[in-house]
């Protein structure tokens, strides 16, 4: 891998759990990872200002650039197709090794219906669940991308995690696999903005009727099962 070249890509669905996995691969890869970038659904830097910024480079069509003047390694992408900067990126660093969390679209749902502040609608999280699809289909097909099912602990192979990207094991990383713990929960953005919060999460209106309303998400749902099963089976 090219020194200015971004190596590692998380490119997750908002609220799937994403923190969790980037918390995993930094334990695994540790300094490799930096410097790092993190740009969220609303294509703004959040990890730090630096000049020419992202929004600079992006609201001229050249976000990719943002990457290689700072040299960096790591990117955390938030809904990477919303926009088709996923595919733009993907294009641009055919070397990178792309991961992404997965959660139960309802559950990412219903985590965006208890966060008011932010949170985003169901138009918004099923188009970026549907359109972010074809993009890791073609990551997976050239074998650039380890999917990981956050609530399926049991799924998951250290192993295999790690030799996706050349590397062994370490204890860092081994721990942070036996211990397994959810970062940035509900319970966490809850606390974060001073909300009142009894551990049981409000459900959005309507969810019990969600595959009757989008009936193609039956068939969106078994292809993210089938990215999975391809990576770890």
């Amino acid at each position: 891998m090219k020194g200015s070249d971004l190596e590692v890509i998380w490119g997750t669905l908002s609220r799937s759990g994403s923190q969790f996995v980037l918390g995993l691969t930094t334990r695994l890869l540790g300094s490799k990872l930096q410097p790092q970038s993190r740009i969220s659904g609303v294509r703004k830097e959040g990890y730090q200002h630096r000049e020419p910024s992202f929004h600079e480079l992006y609201a001229n069509g050249s976000g990719v650039e943002y990457f290689t003047r700072h040299e960096i390694r790591s990117l955390k992408l938030e809904d990477p197709c919303n926009d088709g900067f996923g595919e733009v990126v993907a294009d641009a660093f055919p070397d990178a090794r792309w991961v992404t969390s997965i959660r139960p679209i309802d559950d990412v749902l219903t985590s965006h219906f208890n966060i008011k502040r932010w949170g985003h609608d169901e138009t918004y999280v099923l188009r970026s669940y549907r359109r972010n699809l074809e993009l890791f289909e073609r990551l997976s097909e050239e074998e650039r991308l380890a999917p990981i099912r956050v609530d399926e602990p049991a799924s998951f192979d250290p192993a295999r995690f790690a030799g996706f990207f050349g590397v062994p094991p370490s204890q860092a990383f081994l721990k942070a696999v036996e211990d397994w713990t959810p970062i940035n929960d509900l319970r966490y953005q809850k606390d974060k903005w001073d909300e009142a919060y009894d551990g049981v999460p409000s459900l959005p209106p309507d969810l019990d009727t969600l595959r009757d309303r989008h009936p193609w998400l039956e068939d969106v749902e078994a292809r993210y099962d089938d990215l999975v099963v391809r990576f770890w089976e």
